[in-house]
């Protein structure tokens, strides 16, 4: 499992440009809808349209923008499921599954 994010990820991001572990998790997950992504995600696997359902008022844009940006940071991972369902799904990595209890305890 990655301990860290990759450059790249975090060249094309707003970040603090702070080097303490606070800091460093807000350039991470501590964009609008980040968290609340996170929690849909902690019920199990979910579609994009399950995901945009459980979150109302997120635009199509902005959802499709942060699942790619927690794709890049390995806080989640797209799937395709087997036929005849056919469609792809986002789930927790094991990076993204570490957050699980800290959020609870939020």
């Amino acid at each position: 499992m990655p301990t860290a994010v990759s450059d790249h990820y975090l060249m094309n991001k707003r970040t603090y440009n702070q080097f303490c572990p606070l800091a460093y998790s807000l350039d991470v997950i501590g964009d609008r809808w980040t968290l609340l992504i996170i929690r849909e995600l902690m019920f199990g696997p979910r579609r994009y349209t399950d995901l945009q359902q459980g979150l109302p008022g997120i635009g199509t844009n902005l959802l499709a923008k942060r699942l790619k940006d927690m794709e890049a940071a390995d806080i989640i991972s797209q799937q395709k499921l087997p036929p005849p369902a056919a469609s792809h799904v986002y789930t927790l990595t094991e990076r993204g599954k570490s957050l699980q209890p800290i959020i609870m305890q939020l």
